[in-house]
């Protein structure tokens, strides 16, 4: 045989040898560095873990705190008493009375002549808005309109959809704000 051949032997059976112990090692590199990893949380986890809780990814989020949850049944309940107050304010034509029902934004902005004016009402201020959600009601001969849902946008504002005749009117009726603990007729972009 050539020197050649030999040499050319030798290289191949070298770059195969080398191959061989290359993989050798990174699969020992790699099981040894799962079996840190795994030694290494494992414990660790363990004890700080309560029944039912799971273990958290390194690179998970941790949620805001969760408020507490709504209680539809009775929110609903208050802001119906509220309703109710707001439709016997009307009977009894008791502006005071209606007045303790709102937000504060909401006075302000249906006192506004030009917020009542873009929403379409001819009203110069809140006293005068009220006479006419009076005369308007009455002309119209609408009494108190059935509530078909209460829809919860968070614990302290909820919009109301009612009944306009078969069917459920498309827009929310009343928007209801919660202010320390109690209902009041607000406006839609109050409480975000």
């Amino acid at each position: 045989m050539k020197p050649e051949a030999y040499i050319l032997i030798m290289i191949l059976f070298f770059f195969l040898f080398s191959c061989q112990m290359e993989k050798a090692v990174v699969k020992q590199d790699r099981t040894t560095d799962v079996e840190i990893v795994e030694e290494t949380n494992e414990p660790s986890e363990r004890e700080n873990l309560r029944e039912g809780d799971s273990i958290p990814l390194k690179d998970e989020r941790v949620p805001e705190p969760f408020s507490e949850p709504i209680d539809e049944v009775r929110e609903t309940e208050s802001i119906i008493d509220v309703i109710q107050s707001l439709e016997e304010s009307y009977e009894k034509r008791d502006f005071e009375m209606w007045k303790n029902f709102l937000t504060d934004s909401y006075k302000k902005s249906y006192n506004d002549p030009k917020f009542l004016n873009e929403e379409g009402w001819d009203a110069k201020d809140l006293g005068s808005f009220f006479a006419l959600l009076i005369e308007t009601r009455k002309s119209a001969n609408i009494s108190a309109l059935s509530i078909s849902r209460v829809e919860f946008i968070s614990s302290n504002k909820a919009l109301v959809y009612v009944m306009f005749g078969d069917e459920e009117f498309p827009e929310p009726q009343h928007t209801f704000i919660k202010i320390n603990d109690k209902w009041y007729k607000g406006l839609l972009e109050e409480g975000e």
